[in-house]
């Protein structure tokens, strides 16, 4: 078999599925936290998002336009999902003033300091 040089290759970032414990962290935090705020269902919450933040533009096979379509979040890979998370927190932090903890975090509302 003949070969030539230069030849292409392509590489690309592989990262693994989403783990459950950011999944539970997903539904059961950020998306609970929002629904108790603004009185929705969690699954009416997760749409809304999907909305806002999942639009993508996809190509259309016999037309040759783009038509719009809603990214499922069960297609993102680890990262994407947390930076998917990242996104909804801070929409709302600004949206609504609803401040949702990291995993790992908790808040203390006044520290008591006591002087020696």
């Amino acid at each position: 078999m003949d070969r030539s040089l230069p030849f292409k290759g392509a590489l690309q970032d592989i990262y693994p599925q989403r783990s459950p414990e950011v999944n539970a962290y997903y539904w059961g935090v950020i998306m609970r936290m929002i629904s108790d705020y603004t009185g929705h269902t969690p699954k009416e919450v997760h749409k809304a998002y999907k909305r806002k933040f999942n639009i993508i533009y996809w190509p259309h096979p016999t037309t040759w336009s783009w038509d719009l379509r809603i990214q499922s979040t069960t297609e993102f890979d680890s990262v994407s999902f947390e930076q998917y998370c990242l996104m909804v927190r801070a929409d709302a932090e600004i949206d609504i003033g609803l401040t949702i903890p990291l995993p790992n975090e908790c808040f203390i509302k006044q520290l008591k300091i006591q002087m020696l």
